[in-house]
């Protein structure tokens, strides 16, 4: 157990947990931990929904550039199935940054 007055201990099965009492509120150690895991998801969702704008945006490039250059592939079907799978993966890029906005 701290010294410190604004600090008490609750001993657990494996653990003590020290809060830090104010006249405010009262902040545990186990809710900070659920608060990073938190956080961290959060990070995790926008830095997943930014990747996938970006590989969206490289299938669009791939996309105009293969059709500049001069091959032997249907045009057609370049820039309908390019262009729909660069639509597609944007689409889901957004929805998975709606997701990480929508929870702030």
């Amino acid at each position: 157990m701290p010294d410190h007055p604004a600090l008490w201990g609750v001993h657990y099965e494996k653990f003590n947990v020290f809060m830090i009492a104010s006249r405010e509120n009262k902040v545990s150690l186990p809710s900070m931990v659920q608060d990073k895991k938190e956080l961290d998801r959060k990070w995790l969702t926008e830095k997943l929904g930014d990747f996938l704008l970006d590989i969206a945006k490289l299938i669009f490039g791939g996309v105009v550039l293969a059709g500049i250059m001069e091959t032997d592939v249907n045009p057609y079907w370049l820039f309908s199935i390019g262009g729909g799978v660069a639509v597609w993966v944007a689409f889901i890029g957004f929805y998975v940054l709606g997701l990480f906005n929508r929870k702030k």
